[in-house]
């Protein structure tokens, strides 16, 4: 079976590759394999190739969120490099996960500074080589919550900094060859009626982990991360909400900082212009289809970045609003999207698959 399509979703990984849903036709397993192009403002351009295997997981199948391998690989008019295998192995009817994602990179970036007062025209490029890979399990504890424990491990190389500043050359030269390792614990709990197009449901994602310095890890801080989702229905319309917080104790790398921007987290900001140890971040979408294959969104959000976690301060929010349309693609809620999104920066649109979140 081979699909084309012209695009891929946005954050660069493939569409099958991206969360558990297949479409509803599929056996016990089979191959699906799907190349396309993609555009956002930090990637330009770029050309991707996916392939997804699913099969049937231990102790049971089912048809709609089966176990799957796959690997995906993307380059970019920027010369960016990523090649990614994403595992999600199901047991004895989802009541046990498994999942990891191993990333290999070679990846020209813009480093703005840490803070939240960065300014889009002075920023030093750099390119960020290495390995990335995290690996969780869960378990069931109750209907829709799981939780489990995780590692995340990055290998993290900066080369070619191109900055005749002393001080900024200095700085990021000093993150070269180095590695991080965590242990954390993980909390998921997921209603969502569909994971590519939830018209109705809650998710909620909370994770905590520890760096410990020595142990593999070349730096030692605590990770708090919080990701909340909320769907409503009205009819046939769905507003979207999203409540996003990352928080970091000191002694956190900046390769490993929260960012905002980008295509999934305030469309319209600069992806890494606002970079630091914690972050805040809301976000809302309105959805209204125009018949069965078109629809209109609307969405704006709110957020910042600060050093510490008492030091938000609303007068410091960065804004974000836009609009866009959704295409659909398949029967199981799979849409293209065009979303132009808008802040104090500029315009930045994006091509895509899936939804911002």
């Amino acid at each position: 079976m081979v699909i084309f399509y012209s695009i891929l979703l946005s954050g660069n990984e493939l569409i099958l590759a991206q969360e558990q849903d297949i479409p509803q036709e599929a056996r016990t397993r089979g191959i699906i394999f799907i190349p396309g192009a993609f555009y956002t403002p930090e990637t330009d351009w770029g050309l991707a190739a996916g392939l997804l295997y699913y099969f049937q997981g231990f102790g049971g199948f089912d048809r709609d969120k089966p176990s799957s391998i796959s690997a995906n690989i993307i380059y970019t008019l920027k010369n960016q490099k990523k090649f990614t295998v994403i595992p999600k192995i199901r047991i004895n009817n989802s009541e046990y996960l498994l999942s990891s994602r191993i990333s290999f990179t070679d990846y020209p970036e813009k480093y703005y500074g840490i803070g939240n007062n960065n300014s889009a025209d002075d920023y030093t490029g750099y390119t960020s080589k290495g390995i990335e890979a995290w690996l969780n399990a869960s378990r069931r504890i109750y209907k829709n919550l799981y939780a489990g424990l995780n590692i995340n491990y990055i290998n993290n190389n900066i080369i070619d900094i191109d900055d005749t500043d002393t001080r900024t050359y200095d700085f990021l030269s000093s993150f070269n060859r180095k590695e991080i390792l965590s242990l954390g614990i993980k909390f998921t709990w997921d209603s969502r009626d569909n994971t590519f197009y939830t018209s109705k449901g809650t998710y909620l994602d909370i994770l905590m982990e520890v760096y410990i310095k020595e142990f593999l890890s070349d730096y030692g801080f605590q990770s708090y991360l919080i990701d909340l989702r909320n769907f409503q229905s009205f009819g046939k319309d769905i507003l979207a909400f999203q409540a996003y917080f990352h928080f970091n104790t000191s002694g956190c790398p900046f390769f490993a900082m929260p960012t905002l921007g980008g295509p999934g987290l305030l469309r319209g900001v600069v992806q890494n212009l606002y970079r630091d140890l914690n972050l805040m971040a809301f976000q809302a979408e309105y959805r209204m289809p125009l018949g069965n294959k078109i629809s209109l969104v609307f969405f704006a959000g709110a957020g910042d970045t600060a050093g510490r976690a008492d030091a938000f301060r609303l007068a410091n929010l960065k804004y974000s609003a836009g609009a866009g349309i959704r295409y659909r693609l398949s029967d199981n809620g799979i849409n293209f999207r065009l979303d132009i999104g808008y802040s104090r920066e500029d315009f930045n649109f994006y091509l895509g698959v899936l939804e911002a979140f």
